[in-house]
């Protein structure tokens, strides 16, 4: 299908029976959101868009079939992906979009791979579908209303960062695992936002 794409008809069902009809119709509000971040942020809207549409294939709502595709791609999970299989679906979902949507693009694959944690020095491709992820139409709590008035008043590192900072928050005020690259990735817009002064 080349490195960017739209899905056919058998690929929603497909897509729609792996992973949910509620799961798809969050797909279609994340791709929403990265459609309109990228007019402002003037990033290749093609290449956000295909990593939009395909961040969440591999969050498949069978447990059991999840760490099938685990195994059948042979990921590798770290310890934070042993305490807690799920942060894995964005490495899932990038093995997916390479081998079974024919996705061959670097940038698009990082976007789909590092949407759940985020990474140290994340390509704006990667931040945009990070972000757009966290603020999606449907998700209308506090964080979430201010995280989108920063990334669509073209403040995006200081959305990420907030978002991040939510995001640790709520893992940790419920003693669950939090992923390094988590860290990493707040720790690396910290440093970026010092420097940039």
């Amino acid at each position: 299908m080349g490195d960017f794409m739209k899905f056919t008809e058998i690929d929603i069902a497909n897509v729609k029976n792996m992973i949910g009809e509620k799961r798809y119709d969050h797909i279609e509000r994340v791709v929403q959101t990265v459609v309109e971040l990228s007019k402002i942020y003037e990033v290749d809207v093609e290449r956000a868009k295909t990593a939009a549409l395909l961040h969440d294939v591999g969050k498949i709502k069978s447990k059991e079939l999840y760490m099938e595709y685990i195994e059948k791609y042979n990921i590798k999970l770290d310890s934070y992906e042993l305490e807690n299989p799920d942060l894995a679906h964005g490495k899932l979902s990038a093995k997916i979009a390479y081998f079974e949507f024919g996705i061959k693009d670097d940038l698009i694959l990082e976007a789909i791979r590092m949407h759940t944690t985020g990474n140290a020095e994340m390509h704006l491709i990667t931040k945009l579908v990070f972000i757009a992820d966290y603020i999606e139409p449907k998700r209308n709590h506090e964080s979430c209303v201010v995280a989108r008035k920063l990334a669509f008043e073209g403040k995006l590192d200081e959305s990420l960062l907030y978002a991040m900072n939510q995001t640790i928050k709520y893992v940790i005020d419920r003693n669950e695992i939090l992923h390094v690259n988590t860290i990493k990735a707040r720790n690396s817009l910290i440093i970026s936002r010092r420097y940039s002064c």
